[in-house]
């Protein structure tokens, strides 16, 4: 997982509008439970994929996970 985030972190430093890098980034993050790293990347996806229901979902989740309950509604609204 880390070599994968390290190249779609290549891939975005080329390419900074690849919002789907960005979600994939976060992703796993969030599955080797570095939090704030996932939701750094979870915001920056959220500004290229504002229609992407995968990303408010995780991001919502994780954001509760984490007590963050105003911002995990905001997420899943």
């Amino acid at each position: 997982r880390d070599s994968a985030a390290t190249l779609l972190q290549d891939a975005v430093s080329r390419d900074p509008s690849i919002g789907p890098a960005y979600f994939l980034i976060g992703y796993g993050h969030a599955v080797a439970k570095r939090d704030n790293e996932a939701i750094a990347a979870w915001k920056i996806a959220a500004q290229y994929e504002v229609d992407n229901v995968d990303l408010h979902v995780n991001m919502a989740a994780l954001l509760y996970r984490r007590g963050d309950y105003q911002s995990a509604i905001l997420s899943y609204m």
